[in-house]
């Protein structure tokens, strides 16, 4: 799977998956810049391009930019998992 090569190109992901856990799902907004699809709807992948085809180079725009914040090196990374341990970190204390 390429997804981190997809993404540097600026190409929208189209992820067939059902249960697949995303780099930085919490403090990502994954529907902002890719697609979803489950295996078992992967018939409808046609009707579903077309449908976010307006939508594309907003999408692709924010892919790109989202590739260059958090994954384009090994510094991006740790800061994107330095925001999600931030993250869960705040959540454990609201909820204590």
């Amino acid at each position: 799977f390429r997804l981190m090569e997809v993404m540097a190109m600026g190409v929208v992901p189209v992820i067939l998956s059902d249960g697949w856990s995303l780099p930085f799902e919490d403090v990502l907004d994954w529907s902002s810049f890719s697609l979803r699809v489950r295996l078992k709807n992967v018939s409808t992948l046609p009707a579903l391009l077309a449908a976010h085809s307006a939508d594309a180079c907003r999408m692709s725009s924010r892919v790109f930019s989202v590739y260059h914040k958090y994954f384009a090196n090994a510094t991006q990374i740790m800061r994107g998992i330095e925001l999600s341990i931030a993250h869960h970190q705040r959540h454990r204390a609201q909820r204590a």
